[in-house]
């Protein structure tokens, strides 16, 4: 298994993540992949001792490859049968975690991709990480007053999967990339995370594209992570002129809204 964490200027939290990563009990080999976005010396000084470990592989890049193609780059030197895709701030409150998701895709041939259950620091609040297939409308409208019309409300909230019961292991339309593991012929066959997107939406891209496989996206309640809950892409119409990750969330909404505009969902089709 290969665990491929894609990092920008988040050193010092990457390093407790491998740490915790290294912690892992389970029957497996895990290699580790930590590929440096920063471009930023000082961060790439902090990330270096990780290359010391017996496992760890250190990519640092010359220039900021964005978060498709850095994964995508640090994923084609993987030699694990899956992927395991980490963001920086990750943390492994528990020993197990790793074990309990990588048995379940082996007891489970018909899943492609499977993620835990993601607690949120310091509120403790579970994340938000298991969505409906994105509708460009509800994403405009979840973040302007539009949100608290009664229709659009009701939108919003499956959307957001609020009706979701977050301690049942259950398959999901899909999940955000923070954390979840793929397997690896999955991930060959689909060419990894889908290039047309820059930032954002090649992880429902590739759940789509893992659901109309005949391959089921799961949540699993069982297995647990740790996360600092900051979105990159957190912010409302008030801030798209000010946030050019905002802009660049619309535009990676909007490729994958033309993509898939007349498409019925591959998950009805399968289910």
């Amino acid at each position: 298994m290969t665990a491929v964490i894609l990092d920008y200027n988040k050193a010092r939290r990457v390093v407790e993540n491998v740490r915790g990563l290294l912690r892992q009990r389970g029957r497996f080999k895990l290699e580790i992949i930590v590929a440096d976005n920063s471009c930023n010396p000082a961060n790439a000084a902090i990330l270096a001792p990780l290359a010391e470990h017996d496992g760890v592989k250190l990519l640092v890049n010359s220039e900021n490859l964005h978060y498709v193609r850095g994964c995508n780059r640090a994923a084609e030197q993987a030699i694990g049968a899956y992927i395991l895709i980490v963001n920086p701030d990750i943390l492994w409150p528990e020993l197990d975690t790793v074990q309990v998701l990588l048995e379940y895709l082996q007891k489970h041939p018909s899943v492609g991709i499977v993620g835990p259950k993601q607690i949120e620091e310091p509120s403790g609040k579970v994340a938000m990480t298991a969505r409906a297939f994105p509708r460009l409308f509800t994403q405009v409208a979840r973040r302007t007053p539009l949100r608290k019309l009664p229709g659009v409300r009701k939108l919003v909230a499956y959307d957001e999967m609020a009706h979701l019961d977050v301690n049942r292991t259950q398959p999901v339309d899909w999940l955000q990339s923070s954390c979840f593991l793929v397997r690896r012929d999955l991930w060959d066959e689909v060419g990894g995370f889908d290039p047309r997107y820059v930032m954002f939406l090649a992880d429902p891209e590739i759940c789509w594209q893992s659901w109309s496989r005949g391959l089921s996206v799961v949540y699993h309640a069982d297995a647990v992570v740790a996360a600092d809950g900051i979105r990159c892409s957190s912010g409302g119409l008030s801030e798209f002129f000010r946030k050019p990750i905002l802009r660049q969330h619309l535009r990676d909404s909007l490729k994958y809204r033309w993509r898939h505009a007349w498409r019925k969902s591959p998950r009805r089709q399968v289910v």
